[in-house]
């Protein structure tokens, strides 16, 4: 039988200054776990690491991820997961608490979501700063139109709760936009909501003392790049020192072993998949949306994103 790998990212309550980024509240949190209590069998990263010997992931079973180190998995997942007897593996991203410096991955997030009151908002100001920066000839692909937008209703169909404008989005942002570019933008935007990116910090992400809690408690610690780059527009050795650098400092940090990976925005490629195979990580998940069969890929575990539970597991 196939087993399940969630992928949550947020878990917020009604009261929290991030309360509008796109993920699901804790009372939703907790009315999921009783759904999966109810239909498989929760398991550890320990019992994952022997499936990964034997080659054959466990039946009908379940697993829980939290990715990119957000401080309510610390404040509104572990006091749930604890009470439930549940472990989880979480995935963080070590560059705002090294560098001071908010991933472009979560400015993104953030303006998408709580900086301007409606997304077509976002998307008019994003595609109006890109038509500023490229040539005449190459805007088309960048216009927010119907046109557009109904053409990248396909993109990412596997992802069920993206509508169309944020398929078009990621389109654009993934397939066809500069990464300096985008890079430029999303600081720019975001500098105009919070010029004190460190106060930012303090208020989103976990410190190293909340990681060490969630170590105290039972939970695995996992790598998700330095900066949660896109993979797929890295160079080798730009995908390497992501890589190997997450690892490392997260490591150092904490004194415990990271034997698990999880790729940014669930993109995997086979550059990244070679370097993990040389590493020390043991396996790594990406997302797909789909359950995982005993035989699947150690380095390419899916998972399914917690937006989308009622659609495989309700």
């Amino acid at each position: 039988m196939e087993s399940v790998v969630l992928m949550y990212h947020f878990i917020n309550d009604d009261n929290s200054n991030f309360s509008n980024l796109k993920g699901i509240s804790t009372n939703q949190f907790y009315e999921q776990l009783k759904v999966l209590l109810k239909k498989y069998r929760p398991i550890s990263h320990e019992e994952i690491l022997k499936s990964t010997q034997l080659d054959k992931f466990p039946e009908n079973t379940f697993y829980l991820t939290f990715d990119d180190g957000t401080k309510d998995h610390s404040n509104n997942v572990l006091p749930i997961i604890k009470d439930l007897g549940l472990t989880a593996s979480f995935f963080p991203v070590p560059q705002p608490l090294i560098d001071g410096v908010v991933p472009i991955i979560e400015k993104q997030r953030f303006l998408q979501y709580i900086g301007y009151e409606k997304y077509s908002d976002f998307l008019n100001v994003f595609c109006s700063e890109i038509l500023k920066r490229v040539p005449k000839g190459k805007r088309s692909v960048f216009i927010n139109s119907k046109e557009n937008i109904e053409k990248s209703s396909t993109y990412l169909k596997h992802l069920t709760y993206y509508n169309n404008k944020e398929r078009f989005y990621r389109k654009i942002r993934d397939l066809f936009l500069d990464s300096l570019i985008f890079e430029e933008i999303i600081n720019n935007l975001f500098s105009k909501f919070y010029s004190d990116e460190i106060s930012f910090i303090d208020n989103f992400y976990m410190s190293f003392n909340d990681l060490k809690l969630l170590i105290s408690e039972g939970m695995t610690l996992g790598a998700h790049t330095y900066s949660h780059s896109l993979l797929s527009k890295l160079s080798d050795e730009e995908c390497k020192n992501e890589i190997v650098e997450s690892i490392d400092i997260l490591q150092q940090k904490l004194l415990c072993k990271i034997e698990s990976f999880a790729y940014p925005n669930g993109v995997r490629t086979q550059v990244a998949e070679s370097i993990l195979k040389s590493s020390m990580i043991k396996y790594s998940f990406g997302v797909g949306n789909l359950k995982a069969n005993p035989k699947v890929n150690r380095f390419n575990i899916p998972r399914i994103d917690a937006a989308s539970f009622e659609s495989f597991l309700a």
